[in-house]
């Protein structure tokens, strides 16, 4: 089935070094139905836009020597895939092991026998023909397509080294290097075993997700009893029961009762979230209460919350730093190279030097092999898989590697207020009627006027915000849903309120509802001075004429002042957009130093700025403003409000259940409540940048300083295979570190 101008995602396995990826990479490349390829060594994983199908690009890559598996079989067989995938590498060494360590204790050893060399000779050949056999196979594939990767370096060195063992047996010397051969293949083994265990290790974030994931779940029939069904069959609409311990597989609303849900896997939080009629509850959570619980779906597949947390960690995985663009284009020239100047010394060696044939043999295999620049494309991959891990196991998800390099950067910090640095539920307290009148109770306002009430219960529906939604909550326990009329949507002013056409009977009636001010034009100062100054109004008007003001309180997130100190104590200059009235920003926010925004003078340092009664626009407004100023802007926000602001900001924030709108607008998403996770993001930034650029400076260095030394004739083969491994081994567990 072809696929046009669409995106492929796959693994491959059987890559060995950076070369290899970038040598898949140029053959897909040079495909004309192929748009764009990026195939990434440390993930083991590709993606492909254009026009080929799976099958053209599984094909072309097992052409290479490689072979290929999309996504949804990686997904479907995931539970044991990991561990199935190890397991042939780790045996591999083992007879690797076997085979190879045998032939060094006799080369190297005190004794010595007539059939010594004879030994060595079958058990090195076993090993070449053995576990060393892919080396091979894959050099001979990337040559017939006119690639020279690190299996062709590895190849090359360990038959040499056989290759002038037998010659010299033929001639009757005792001087064999047979060890030679089957250490530079254990060695490179060992490094490839130790890289696919911590490359496994860093990527168990989202493997741990997509283990977990049920695969059937019990829906509720016409009967009203539960049937176990597979994952694949529900469909948005279906009630699902879900059992004490069950993990939801979809996205669904709670139908009754109050339950306590451990979202932990999706958001980081260890304690369990108490979720009631009409909440929504992610899939990945899992039920915590001792009893049963009724949902009804509302997403399924790739639209529910873990399904895009895996997706998003799998497309950041394939950002690629600045740096390891670098190291790529050295690695794509740098194996032939390392032929060129390992023939050129083995010939200064017997030409210039007069030394031996052997002896100029030797030093040339030594720099083929030490110079291979494995560390070199691996270095900055490796560190930033782990960091992705590390950030994902605190509630982190980096969507490119250029937000975390900007969010190092910033220094200013702009926060919106509700749901980011509130509960964003907030509650009703108390009702006022167009009149004045003031109402606390809710069957009383029922008594008074049902039907406005039921029109305002239809028209909340169409908004998503916490404020609509405090309402709607507030209400709906105690309306008779039949008698709820339709309506629709007429327009949406961001920062303002929803305008609805409610339709009774033959009438098309015009509603309102949000700012006060929004809701009719007509003078309510009278109704709003007695307000507390730390709570919100919300305005609901028929045509015009005001019917309800709500005034709603909302409480801060218990970490939100402590982590506002750190954030200033660490020199960030904090701004907080809100688009409450200013009293309710300074009651909320009593506690710490706070002074009103200046456009004409720079953000203190030592207090947080503020601004109130913002609109979008003006949020977006305030971010542009900050950055002509010369400051790096990260903006922090959780709502559709928010994503104008996200997506000018240097780097978007979104914050906690935050909405599609702002999520897709955010360069790092912290799928938590807790303000205090910011903190854990800023310090993962400067670790994980910090991590890269070391790996990539100790690689460098390491080829740098071994040429020279194996040109010199200070490294053996055998030695020289050991310290290539060793390089590519220092800089994972340097990325490894991430992992604390």
């Amino acid at each position: 089935m072809s696929i046009t101008n669409d995106t492929l995602k796959f693994r491959i396995t059987g890559m060995t070094c950076s070369g290899c990826a970038a040598k898949i990479t140029a053959t897909l490349q040079k495909n004309r139905k192929v748009e764009s390829a990026v195939i990434d060594y440390a993930t083991a994983s590709g993606v492909v836009s254009g026009a080929l199908t799976l099958e053209e690009v599984a094909n072309l890559i097992a052409s290479l020597g490689y072979k290929m598996e999309s996504v949804a079989d990686v997904l479907h067989t995931a539970a044991d895939g990991s561990r199935a995938k190890f397991a042939p590498l780790f045996g591999n060494w083992v007879l690797a092991a076997i085979l190879g360590v045998p032939v060094t204790i006799l080369a190297m050893g005190p004794w010595h026998f007539d059939s010594s060399g004879l030994v060595q000779c079958v058990l090195t050949s076993l090993f070449l023909m053995g576990p060393a056999v892919g080396f091979f196979t894959r050099a001979a594939k990337q040559a017939i397509h006119g690639h020279v990767t690190m299996d062709a370096l590895v190849s090359t060195g360990m038959l040499s080294a056989w290759v002038l063992s037998i010659a010299m047996m033929l001639t009757g010397s005792d001087h064999l290097y047979f060890e030679s051969a089957t250490m530079i293949g254990l060695f490179v083994l060992s490094g490839k075993t130790l890289e696919e265990w911590a490359r496994r290790k860093s990527v168990a974030e989202v493997d741990r997700l997509i283990r977990l994931r049920p695969q059937t779940a019990f829906k509720i029939d016409q009967r009203g009893q539960p049937v176990e069904i597979a994952v694949s069959q529900i469909e948005i609409g279906d009630f699902l029961y879900i059992r004490p311990g069950d993990m939801l597989a979809v996205d669904g609303l709670v139908v009754d009762g109050e339950i306590s849900f451990d979202e932990s896997i999706i958001t980081g939080e260890s304690h369990p979230a108490l979720r009631s009629v009409g909440e929504l509850v992610p899939a990945g959570a899992i039920n915590a209460s001792a009893t049963g619980v009724r949902l009804k779906v509302t997403k399924i597949g790739k639209d529910t919350a873990i399904e895009k947390i895996i997706a998003l960690i799998e497309d950041s995985r394939m950002s690629r730093p600045p740096v390891q663009k670098l190291a790529d284009q050295i690695s794509a020239v740098f194996v032939p190279a390392v032929f060129v100047l390992s023939a050129a010394t083995g010939l200064v060696w017997f030409f210039v030097l007069e030394k031996s044939l052997i002896q100029s043999a030797m030093v040339s295999l030594s720099v083929l092999v030490v110079a291979c620049p494995c560390a070199l494309g691996l270095a900055t991959p490796v560190a930033w898989v782990a960091g992705l891990g590390a950030a994902a196991r605190r509630g982190i998800l980096v969507r490119s590697y250029e937000a975390l390099e900007m969010f190092r950067k910033a220094r200013v910090l702009v926060f919106d207020k509700t749901g980011t640095l509130t509960s964003g539920r907030p509650g009703v307290v108390r009702v006022r009627l167009g009149g004045g009148v003031e109402v606390t109770d809710l069957g009383t306002l029922k008594d008074v006027d049902e039907k406005t009430l039921n029109m305002l219960i239809s028209a909340l529906v169409h908004s998503s915000h916490p404020h609509a939604r405090a309402i709607f909550n507030w209400l709906k326990p105690n309306v008779d849903s039949t008698n709820i009329p339709l309506s629709k949507v007429i327009a949406e002013t961001p920062g303002q309120g929803v305008e609805c056409e409610v339709i009774d009977g033959d009438r098309r009636i015009s509603v309102r509802f949000g700012k006060p001010s929004f809701a009719t034009d007509r003078d309510i100062e009278s109704l709003l001075k007695d307000m507390s100054e730390q709570n919100s109004a919300v305005g609901f008007s028929i045509s015009n004429e005001l019917k309800y003001i709500f005034e709603l309180s909302d409480a801060l997130r218990p970490d939100a002042l402590s982590t506002i100190a750190e954030l200033i104590r660490s020199r960030f200059r904090v701004v907080l957009a809100s688009g409450d009235k200013e009293s309710v920003v300074r009651n909320l926010f009593a506690a710490i130093k706070m002074t009103p925004f200046d456009p004409s003078k720079a953000t203190d340092a030592a207090s947080v700025a503020y601004q109130a009664e913002m609109t979008p626009v003006g949020k977006l407004q305030l971010v542009e403003l900050l950055q002509k100023r010369g400051d790096v802007v990260a903006f922090i926000g959780d709502g559709i409000n928010d994503a104008p602001a996200l997506a000018a900001a240097d780097v978007g924030i979104a914050m906690g259940s935050g909405s599609d709108m702002a999520t897709g607008n955010a360069g790092l998403v912290i799928k938590t409540t807790n303000v205090a996770v910011l903190l854990d993001a800023v310090d993962l930034s400067r670790r994980i940048t910090t991590i890269i650029r070391q790996n990539f400076f100790l690689a460098f260095i390491y080829n740098v300083a071994a040429i020279p030394l194996a040109m010199a004739g200070l490294m053996s083969p055998m030695w020289a295979s050991a310290a290539m491994a060793l390089s590519s081994v220092s800089v994972v567990v340097n990325a490894l570190r991430l992992r604390r």
